[in-house]
């Protein structure tokens, strides 16, 4: 009978508290695939401090990389969207980094604020509110040479974690098709 309880208490607990089994974030992005349409995997790397967790980068053809950060700060139960206010201070930050990184180079030059507002992206049979920044200016390729660039920003809470997508991509090269590669990538988690 002891046993019966016992077996019938672990069941319960771990039908009730998937969250205290989430998986690392490095974990989640060793899932995606090497390739997504033109888009090839580089590399993943895990972050020293635990609640900043992993990151991944994927490349295409051109000057496009599109960088997928997986954190939770040490935040262990983080809601899907943007209403938390753990994503709304994470997006200010994501904002901040960008200035920074224009201030001090070398890969950004001119960045100028172009959008801020709320992006839906279907993923699935869902659908995902995030946060959507973008910027237009410059991207240093050489140390003399520059080239007209696009870098966007996805920022939500997605599968416990702070998912923030960059992107940095020619400006001959289409919002929505990289709207819709961000929504393909994240459906792999």
């Amino acid at each position: 009978m002891k046993r019966k309880t016992i077996f019938l208490i672990l069941i319960v607990s771990l039908a009730f508290f998937p969250a205290l089994t989430k998986e690392s974030p490095k974990t989640l992005l060793s899932r995606l695939p090497d390739r997504i349409g033109v888009y090839e995997k580089v590399d993943i790397t895990e972050y020293p401090e635990k609640e900043l967790g992993a990151s991944i980068n994927y490349v295409s053809p051109g000057v496009s990389v599109v960088s997928l950060y997986l954190y939770d700060q040490g935040v262990r139960k983080i809601p899907d969207g943007v209403d938390s206010q753990l994503i709304i201070e994470s997006k200010n930050g994501a904002k901040n980094d960008i200035i920074d990184i224009n201030k001090t180079g070398p890969a950004y030059r001119n960045l100028t604020l172009e959008s801020d507002r709320i992006a839906l992206l279907e993923i699935g049979k869902r659908t995902l509110v995030m946060f959507y920044i973008s910027y237009i200016g410059e991207i240093r390729i050489e140390a003399n040479e520059s080239v007209p660039c696009y870098t966007e920003i996805y920022i939500a809470g997605y599968k416990n974690y702070i998912c923030k997508v960059r992107i940095t991509r020619a400006r001959d090269t289409s919002a929505i098709d990289t709207r819709n590669f961000v929504a393909s990538l994240l459906s792999y988690l």
